[in-house]
């Protein structure tokens, strides 16, 4: 069978209200991280095609060529937006691979990653923190259980599947810049 189209989701579900829910990105130099598409951001559109749920995303990346550009409609945090993406095949994604080959691995901070939350008064949301080890580097940076993770290294996070992988993005050994909401205070 000819190549299929890849686009490196974590996955995707349908959106209350429609669209295609990004769950997260899937790995080191993703298609949709190259477009600039977040865990969280919602398709509503794929070269001018309604997005009406999961299916409908799938099926038109499934019958894009390898290599072609698609024109995304996608909400995030209330805003319309539009970006381009260019698919590839998944044998061409090097997934978690480059993460797990370099010295030290992956990133760890010492939180248990909780689920996606809306921040209070705002029209964003964040992902909110289970449990964070005593002694831990998030503990001894002041990371509580409650916290609301918005950023990461200066990448947005919407999704628990994106705080995850940024952390495992972070160089053991190197300091990480947290945004977070704790009670009404950023």
């Amino acid at each position: 069978p000819p190549p299929v189209s890849f686009v490196g989701v974590d996955g995707f579900d349908t959106a209350d209200g429609g669209g295609a829910f990004i769950e997260g990105i899937a790995g080191v130099g993703s298609p949709v991280e190259s477009a600039g598409l977040i865990g969280g951001d919602i398709i509503t559109g794929i070269n001018g095609q309604k997005i009406e749920d999961d299916d409908d995303a799938r099926r038109i990346i499934r019958a894009t060529p390898p290599g072609d550009i698609l024109d995304i409609t996608y909400i995030r945090d209330g805003e319309t937006r539009t970006t381009q993406l260019r698919t590839i095949t998944q044998k061409e994604f090097p997934g978690m691979g480059p993460l797990n080959a370099r010295p030290g691995g992956q990133g760890r901070i010492g939180v248990d990653v909780g689920s996606r939350k809306r921040v209070p008064g705002l029209n964003t949301y964040g992902v909110e923190l289970d449990d964070v080890d005593r002694n831990g580097p998030g503990d001894l940076a002041g990371l509580k259980e409650g916290d609301i993770v918005t950023q990461f290294n200066e990448h947005l996070v919407r999704t628990a599947g994106d705080l995850r992988y940024r952390i495992w993005e972070a160089v053991p050994g190197s300091t990480a810049q947290v945004v977070f909401v704790r009670g009404s205070e950023q």
